[in-house]
């Protein structure tokens, strides 16, 4: 291979993974494209209003996205723009009427709100509305980046080889490149990059085996600047998710102890290299002064408090301590002293309370410090949040092909290349830098390894971590310090067959799918859904909007698409909210789960058939695990299964569920709170939400219990005859007709669309004269609110049944409002 090739060869790859970028992020912009046009073509975007926060009216928002997180980020970036200041401590939206806390970073936010602002320039639409619609190229714009950026570092400090792998497995390592996928902008990608970035600093400091200067004279070695480097990848790492950097700058810890002190015992000079200690320190410090300072950027100065989910001063402490302790146990390791006076004994005691205050801290703090202590938070993650299933749940009864699918592309086969470093650190072809540049790179990635077993959500950060160990292992074979010989030459054979599977599945998989055509997904589906229940629902409550009680993913979206107020959406700022949603879920009694939703001020409660949560929220509430059989007597259980329906307090709203194609059997029940409703209303709603739902053998079996009864309740006998005429039968239909007659004087107290039920029956019977009456009495009624509440099917009766009847004297405005409502004719 000609010398300038095999040293510029990254440039392919880098070109190679950007296009490979580029054509996975058209895929998947091409398909939300098609999705938002499959949504648009019954619920068209939301009116456009520049006094709204969000750009729509009513606060509606239109942007479907592939991640969930993501509608959240949106949310409170548009919160940014509209007063609520550049760092989002509050989110009134949630945990309603209290609202909850907010403890996201600042750095994606940021993010967003400057690509909002790049795309208003480009296309002219108000900056909320472009948040939207930039939010879904976010993530990949950051991996782009990325790859732009350290690809070119990484091929100068490592080699073309490490460099050109590097490139390709920043794109092609699926568990960690997805967390980049166009989509929707979400934080676990960044956290997984500062993990990345803080193994990689110090891999390119040799892990801080540096080179000896003369006598006197400080060594000639850029390694102390990695370090710090380091250190502030890390401490922006522990800005974004503190849960998530933690435990790698623990595992890079436990690797320095073995590259820096066990590996450079009893050694004079090795290859012109030694261990320096007073390096670990420097990370130390460096790190936690940016932990610090990022911490006093987010919170100074009217929001400082202790709470370990994120970034803390604590957390500096502690990293601060850990790298002087390192730097002495290093020291020791080599032969040298742990402290050398009194003063440097309590410097060490110091690092010592330091290092252990976080755990000191959250033992005393408990569920006030630390929330996911909660047992219900606890059992709601393990049991029920699929990022904290562990690696067994995910590929448990797959075999053959899906085994070998989610074992290449869900998993990926990277993390086996620590057999091949153990086996290499343990043989004689390396010397001892070597040794220790992979054992400092090996054992944080095995610990991550280790914890992606245990939960799929850390599947990112272990195959970040191993790409930097990769980066580390082609270089030490390669242009390193490692002898070169037979063992070495086998190994590179060995770690080209072995890298195949793991670089070329997802790439594969992304340009066969480039070429097929696939029919919505049940997540799509269930977002299209989501989006329009919410475009309806709100249509229907108009200035109004509502507070809505529903699952935890159902809440966030009906919030976000429909501009709702919500109670229990899932994350562990809203441990209040998700207390408040198993209560009422979870209630012994109907008396008990009204008691509850009163206090919450809750207007409607929506169930997905997809996931109701109902068993869910029922054993979180009663202290069950998901193994347990959920409570027969808990509210919403009792109520999805009922047959007498819901309680009198409770109203169905019969809602035209989108046949999107591709989904069985779905269905989507919405319930008004109607605490006033009387039982004889409430049996006459649910037996109209039966017929319009199409149920026709429980609607038939309650109709006959209506007629059997002898009701002379208006709305009742409307119904009756309603019935009668759609079946076409001629005997029900006439004496129905005349009980209505006998009970015209109760007509001033119905609703809008009960009188205009009864103005199409006493059309059907020839009374032309009283239809007309009962629809003028209806236009002089309504009022905006009791025209959105129309279905669509009685909006356009009310129109057409007026222009024919020539109804007189029709105000303009309730007019005008009715027309604007009415529904466009369905796209061919």
């Amino acid at each position: 291979m000609p010398e300038f090739v095999r040293r510029h060869w990254w440039i392919a790859a880098l070109i190679a993974a950007l296009g490979l970028l580029g054509v996975d992020g058209a895929q998947k912009l091409h398909r939300m494209r098609a999705l938002a046009a499959l949504g648009e073509a019954r619920s068209p975007e939301p009116e456009r209003d520049p006094r709204s926060p969000t750009g729509y009216r009513w606060g509606q928002r239109n942007q479907i996205l592939f991640a969930e997180d993501g509608y959240n980020w949106i949310m409170q970036t548009q919160a940014m723009g509209a007063g609520g200041g550049l760092r989002v401590r509050r989110a009134d939206y949630d945990n309603y009427p209290y609202g909850r806390d907010v403890h996201w970073s600042w750095p994606l936010h940021g993010w967003l709100a400057a690509l909002g602002w790049i795309e208003s320039r480009a296309t002219g639409d108000p900056w909320p509305i472009a948040v939207e619609r930039a939010a879904p190229l976010s993530n990949a714009l950051l991996l782009a980046m990325l790859v732009l950026a350290i690809v070119p570092l990484a091929a100068r400090k490592f080699g073309s080889s490490a460099g050109a792998l590097l490139a390709l497995g920043l794109v092609a390592v699926a568990p960690f490149s997805v967390q980049f996928e166009v989509g929707g902008p979400d934080h676990r990608g960044l956290a997984s990059v500062c993990a990345f970035l803080s193994l990689l600093f110090l891999l390119a400091g040799r892990g801080g085996w540096a080179r000896e200067g003369g006598p006197g004279e400080p060594a000639p070695d850029d390694a102390g600047g990695w370090f710090i480097a380091s250190g502030v990848a890390g401490g922006i790492g522990l800005w974004i998710s503190a849960a998530t950097l933690v435990p790698v700058l623990a595992g890079i810890g436990i690797g320095a102890l073995a590259s820096g002190g066990w590996l450079a015992r009893g050694l004079g000079r090795d290859a012109g290299l030694k261990p320096r200690p007073d390096l670990w320190r420097a990370w130390g410090v460096s790190g936690g002064a940016a932990s610090l300072l990022f911490y006093f950027v987010e919170y100074f100065p009217s929001h400082l408090g202790v709470r370990l989910e994120v970034n803390h001063p604590i957390y500096a402490l502690a990293w601060a301590g850990a790298g002087d302790l390192l730097c002495r146990a290093c020291r020791r390791l080599q032969g040298g002293t742990l402290a050398t006076s009194s003063g440097d004994r309590l410097w060490a005691g110091a690092s010592c309370a330091a290092l252990v205050l976080p755990a000191v801290t959250l033992l005393a703090g408990g569920e006030g410090l630390f929330v996911i202590s909660n047992p219900l938070m606890w059992a709601l993650h393990n049991d029920y949040i699929e990022e904290f299933f562990s690696m067994a749940h995910r590929l448990r009864g797959l075999s053959g092909f899906e085994l070998a699918h989610a074992l290449l592309f869900q998993v990926n086969l990277l993390p086996l290349l620590g057999l091949g470093m153990a086996w290499l650190c343990l043989g004689p072809a390396l010397s001892r830098p070597a040794k220790a540049i992979l054992a400092l790179a090996a054992i944080p990635a095995a610990i991550s390894g280790v914890l992606a077993v245990r939960q799929n959500r850390w599947l990112s950060v272990s195959d970040a971590l191993w790409l930097a160990a990769l980066v580390a292992i082609v270089h030490v074979i390669g242009s390193g310090p490692g002898a070169p010989g037979r063992r070495i030459r086998r190994f590179r054979l060995a770690g080209c067959a072995f890298l195949l599977p793991v670089l070329l599945p997802y790439p594969v998989g992304i340009l066969g799918a480039a070429s097929a055509a696939k029919p919505a997904s049940a997540w799509e589906f269930q977002q299209l859904v989501s989006r329009d229940l919410a475009h309806w629902l709100r249509n229907r409550t108009g200035d109004e909007g509502g507070v809505i009680l529903s699952g935890p993913s159902a809440t966030t979206e009906l919030i976000y698409f429909g501009g709702f107020k919500g109670i229990g959406t899932l994350y562990w700022e809203n441990l209040s909210g998700l207390k408040a949603l198993a209560a009422i879920y979870g209630a012994s009694s109907p008396e008990r789960a009204l008691e509850l939703i009163r206090q919450r001020g809750i207007t409607h409660i929506v169930v997905y058939s997809w996931n109701s949560f109902a068993d869910a929220a029922a054993r979180l509430e009663r202290g069950l695990r998901v193994d347990q059989p959920a409570p027969a007597n808990a509210f919403m259980t009792g109520l999805l299964r009922s047959p007498q329906g819901p309680p009198t307090w409770l109203r169905p709203i019969f809602y035209p569920l989108p046949p999107y194609p591709g989904v069985k059997d779905p269905w989507v029940l919405v319930l008004e709170v109607v605490p006033g409703q009387s039982p004889e209303e409430a049996y006459v709603r649910n037996l109209q939400f039966l017929l319009a739902d199409g149920n026709r053998e429980k609607a038939a079996s309650a109709l006959g219990i209506l007629r059997e009864s002898g009701s002379r309740y208006l709305p009742a006998l409307i119904l009756e005859a309603q019935t009668a005429m759609r079946l076409g039968e001629k005997d029900a239909f006439d004496p129905a007709i005349g009980r209505i007659r006998a009970a015209l004087e109760n007509a001033l107290y119905l609703e809008l669309d009960d009188r205009i039920d009864l103005a199409v029956v006493l059309a059907t019977a020839g009374e032309p004269g009283l239809a007309r009456r009962q629809l003028a009495y209806g236009w002089i009624s309504a009022n905006e609110r009791s025209l959105r509440r129309l279905s669509p099917a009685r909006l356009s009766a009310l129109l057409e049944l007026s222009r024919r009847l020539e109804v007189p004297d029709i105000p303009a405005a309730a007019l005008a409002l009715a027309t604007g409502l009415e529904p466009a004719p369905p796209t061919p």
